[in-house]
Formats: structure tokens, C-alpha cells, sequence
């Protein structure tokens, strides 16, 4: 109540049946999703105010932009009782009664896709925790890094495109403005991968609301909608731009460059910086940089995340051992 007050008990009572019920035809992710929903952006309630007025309201469960308004709790050696079976856990954290993890976690980390076709649910593992947090620490800096946010080399396997999902959600939840991010690639079965991913997990629809751009003029009226996402190969850059003509000179564009190393040499390139002089970039791939290449370092910055194959290596080691453990 304290996180929604001066309401009536219908109200409290609403959502509290909502979170908490479950439908008997409806499939355990689909449930997960919904229930994560309400968790992460409240519960649509009605009742009737003090005027005998219907009214509807978005009651918040939690209060992410002050943690401390939460009410914590810790329980050692809980018991849980299933249909089949019952299991203690050694230490369960509640948070406003319900058991969770890390508050950062809960809002920003956990996607659910349905590109494949049958939903998935995504929660971020730990170096991609780690790397968003640090890319978005480099946003709030951007103009002390001159735009500069880096480069975020994670191997191939690791998750990159949930990756670039998980961070521009962050960045418009908790940095807020009007960002848009573009996200640019160099190959027709690339740009369509990543936007599928944007796509199964909700944040995009182009047949709803286009955003890939088809040519270079309709890239250049992407860019002047202020879209939250827009997706193009960097040949759409074919245009000449003269430095002192830019498509836009907002400096709340985000350029998230995949395979960075490939891209940024030659007229393209410079047509893509005169067109947006003031945007930031961040370069996202799967492979490290050579030594030598000081142009991409240039553009981007110095590494913002790294997580090299012999790491994910050891980590999958590591979870299978740790399933050996078990069995």
C-alpha cells in the first residue's frame, strides 16, 4: 500500500488476485511472461472512487527507481511444497513479499522471445550482465567520451543480439529521453537476424511501425521521425553528406554497429559520421580487434566489455560439471 497509497481495499485486493492466479489452459511460460509483466511495469486495476466513479489505475509492485522503498526480507531453510514433492531452500530473498532476485536483474535482464515461434524466456547471463551495465555507464558519460562508447567484443555463441536488446531497453527505461538507437550491419542476413530478435521480444514491429530502413532517402526520414529503433545496412549510407548538411544533429542518436571492425572504413563510413556528427557509437562483435587497428579504436573507443571464447569455454565446463555434481 505504501508504494500506492489512498486507494481502496478493492483495489490492493484486485491486484493482489491477479499476480497470484493462474489459468488451468494456459502454458507455464505464458503465465511466466505475464506475471513478469505486472512485476515489471505494475497491475491495471478498477474500482470505484470516492465520487462513485469508475477508475482505472496502474498499481506498482515495486519501486525499481528507489530500491530502498522495498520492503527485504531473507528466509533461511524455507520449504516449498509441490504437487509431487517438497524442497527447502537454504536462503530465499523476498522482496514486497514475493521471492526474487537482484532488483537490476528483475527489470532490465529478463526478455521473452518469440521469434522461433514457441516464447522463450531469456534471463542474462553473467557477462552480459556485466557488459550492458558497463555500456550503459558509458551513455551517461558519452559526452566525456566524445561519443566514444566503446567496444563490446563478445564471442560468437555468447548472446550478443539479446545483448543489444537488453541495453537499449535499459537505456530508455532508466536514462529515459527520446534515444534512438541505429542499429547498422553490413550483410542482408545479419541486419535481418538482429531485428527478428528486436521483433520476437516485443520492442519492435516494422509492419506496425516501420523502422528497417529500404533505401537511403527512407533512411533519412527514419532518422528525422525520432523512432526508438531504426535497422539498416550501412550501404543505405550511399548518399554523399557534406559535413555542414547532416541528416540530424541530435545528439541523443546510439549507433550500434555489429561486426564494428567491418565497417567503419571508406565512403560509407564518412558519409555515415557527416550525416550524424553529434550521435555516439558503440561497436558490438563476436571477434577481438587486431592490435594495428587504431580506425575502429578511433570510432569507438577502447574496449567497454570483453568476453573471449576461453571464457565462455570455461563456463560451459563449468555448468557441466556442476550437472555431474548433481547427478
Amino acid at each position: 500500500m505504501a508504494l500506492n497509497p489512498g486507494l481502496p481495499d478493492a483495489a490492493y485486493d484486485d491486484a493482489a488476485r491477479q499476480i497470484v492466479a493462474t489459468v488451468a489452459t494456459q502454458s507455464l511460460i505464458v503465465t511466466n511472461r505475464e506475471k513478469y509483466n505486472f512485476i515489471r511495469d505494475g497491475v491495471q486495476v478498477a474500482f470505484r472512487n470516492a465520487k462513485g466513479d469508475r477508475e482505472r489505475r496502474r498499481l506498482r509492485v515495486f519501486d525499481f527507481a528507489e530500491p530502498t522503498n522495498n520492503d527485504f526480507l531473507c528466509v533461511r531453510e524455507l520449504w516449498v511444497r509441490g504437487d509431487l514433492y517438497r524442497r527447502r531452500a537454504d536462503i530465499v530473498g523476498f522482496v514486497n513479499g514475493l521471492p526474487l532476485l537482484f532488483m537490476d536483474l528483475l527489470e532490465n535482464f529478463i526478455v521473452f522471445d518469440d521469434s522461433a515461434g514457441e516464447p522463450k524466456k531469456i534471463l542474462a547471463r553473467n557477462h552480459q550482465f556485466l557488459g550492458v551495465n558497463r555500456a550503459i555507464e558509458a551513455v551517461r558519460d558519452r559526452k566525456g567520451r566524445d561519443g566514444k562508447l566503446g567496444v563490446f567484443w563478445h564471442t560468437q555463441g555468447a548472446g550478443k543480439s539479446y545483448s543489444m536488446v537488453m541495453f537499449t531497453r535499459k537505456v530508455h527505461r532508466k536514462i529515459g529521453g527520446n534515444f534512438t538507437f541505429l542499429v547498422l550491419t553490413d550483410r542482408d542476413d545479419l541486419d535481418t537476424q538482429i531485428y527478428k530478435t528486436f521483433a520476437g521480444c516485443g520492442v519492435v514491429d516494422n509492419d506496425r511501425d516501420p523502422c528497417r530502413a529500404a533505401s537511403g532517402e527512407h533512411l533519412g526520414s527514419l532518422l528525422a521521425q525520432h523512432k526508438s529503433h531504426i535497422f539498416s545496412l550501412i550501404q543505405k549510407f550511399n548518399r554523399n553528406v557534406e559535413p555542414n548538411q547532416p541528416y540530424t544533429e541530435r545528439d541523443d542518436i546510439i549507433v550500434i554497429t555489429d561486426e564494428a571492425h567491418r565497417t567503419q572504413y571508406g565512403t560509407l563510413a564518412l558519409n555515415l559520421h557527416n550525416a550524424l556528427p553529434n550521435a555516439g557509437y558503440i561497436g558490438f562483435t563476436g571477434t577481438p580487434l587486431f592490435t594495428d587497428d587504431e580506425i575502429t579504436r578511433r570510432v569507438f573507443g577502447n574496449y567497454v566489455s570483453t568476453y573471449d571464447f576461453q571464457r565462455a569455454v570455461d563456463d560451459v565446463n563449468e555448468r557441466i560439471a556442476d550437472k555431474l555434481e548433481e547427478l
